[in-house]
């Protein structure tokens, strides 16, 4: 791998129920479905936010600062997010890992990884989208609805705090997920506390091995985590530190 030089593996512990790899880079060849859409952001800019949003934000208790928008690179959409996943699977392939399962994104923004995640992998059963901005999570509906029928009538994009454990549905999303993905890049401390504590709590809650990954900020789930490894992926802010942590159901 060309890339090999500036990522770093750590492997912490054995026991994951999936075979593991020898800890191969994030950049090894994943083989997916065609790609058959990949929507564009339209988002204003990576600080706005409506005054109702800053509002919701402020209600939760985390400063614009959690608010402020990045968006995966087609390079992390279409390859790098999944080949971290298959580093952490070793023989098993992502296919069949996910087949039946879903995928969630906690700050899914617009939409666009979880639409791409359901273009790439047919047998997901859902992708689902959790974002407190109502203007983002309208977004992310208008573009489902605008999809092909068999990636829209799978995707979920629900409008609500992340760390809200009240909201069942969002409970339920985390709790039943085989991939959550999450970019923390501008997360504040607070809500990384929460979001720790909430993963900690509800993922891999339904007997099903998950796979958590983090871009940007290291999560704290001591106790949870059976294999973990870390490497670089890429956003619209350019090269971040991608951290993966294979769990246990």
């Amino acid at each position: 791998c060309r890339r090999a030089s500036r990522c770093r593996w750590m492997l912490v512990a054995f026991g994951l129920f999936l075979a593991l790899g020898s800890g191969s880079p994030f950049c090894g060849a994943v083989s997916t479905a065609p790609r058959s859409e990949l929507p564009r952001p339209a988002v204003q800019s990576p600080t706005y936010l409506s005054d109702g949003d800053a509002q919701r934000f402020s209600d939760a208790g985390y400063t614009t600062r959690s608010a402020v928008y990045g968006t995966a690179s087609e390079k992390m959409a279409q390859e790098e997010l999944w080949s971290a996943l298959q580093a952490m699977l070793g023989p098993s392939s992502v296919e069949s890992f996910l087949k039946s399962g879903s995928f969630v994104d906690l700050g899914s923004g617009e939409g666009e990884l979880v639409l791409t995640a359901l273009s790439l992998f047919p047998d997901l059963t859902k992708g689902v989208g959790v974002e407190l901005s109502h203007e983002r999570q309208k977004e992310a509906v208008r573009k489902a609805q605008e999809s092909s029928p068999q990636v829209g009538s799978r995707a979920e994009f629900l409008q609500g705090d992340i760390c809200d454990e009240s909201n069942q549905k969002i409970v339920e999303a985390i709790a039943t997920a085989r991939l959550l993905f999450v970019s923390n890049v501008m997360f504040e401390a607070k809500l990384m506390d929460c979001v720790s504590r909430v993963l900690r709590r509800f993922v891999a809650t339904e007997g099903k091995a998950a796979v958590v990954v983090a871009v940007g900020k290291q999560l704290d789930l001591d106790g949870r985590v059976t294999s973990s490894q870390s490497g670089l992926m890429t956003g619209s802010w350019g090269l971040a530190p991608a951290y993966v942590y294979g769990i246990l159901g």
